[in-house]
């Protein structure tokens, strides 16, 4: 290269060199804001990978629970359903001993109280009814029995 010159360059040698103190300066400052650049990208780039991932958790979060009310429902059915069924068959298996004594006992109660009406029990009627050749019911009219003045 430097043959066309007339100069032949037979070996070069680097030695330490020492820029002045101003370009040494400007050198520093460079780095830095290139350091501080390169801090605040990555800082940026995780950040949004940070956003990415809540917005994706918060979006299968949302998909499952979805998904799992029905079946949630669903299970609460099965288990009032359950619940109705064991408490009809416990129902059931009340022989009518046990009937007749909470009845006796809601009769007491109704008579319990300070109020002024009479409560016959039915049992109580068909008793009378067997004694005294039975007790006269009080059954309303119906449409269809004549009400007007002219069905007499």
């Amino acid at each position: 290269m430097t043959a066309r010159w007339g100069v032949k360059v037979t070996s070069v040698e680097t030695r330490e060199i020492q820029p002045p103190r101003d370009v040494q300066e400007a050198m520093n400052c460079q780095l830095s804001a290139e350091r501080t650049r390169r801090a605040i990208v990555t800082q940026a780039e995780g950040a949004c990978q940070a956003s990415i991932t809540v917005a994706e958790g918060e979006k299968q979060a949302a998909i499952l629970r979805a998904e799992g009310d029905p079946q949630a429902a669903i299970l609460r059915a099965e288990g009032f359903s359950l619940g109705l069924r064991t408490i009809a068959q416990v129902a059931g298996d009340l022989d009518a001993q046990t009937m007749r004594l909470q009845y006796l006992d809601m009769l007491k109660a109704l008579g319990g109280g300070a109020a002024t009406k009479i409560i016959f029990p039915l049992e109580f009627t068909n008793l009378l009814a067997g004694i005294g050749g039975g007790v006269p019911r009080m059954v309303a009219p119906s449409s269809s029995e004549g009400t007007s003045p002219g069905a007499a």
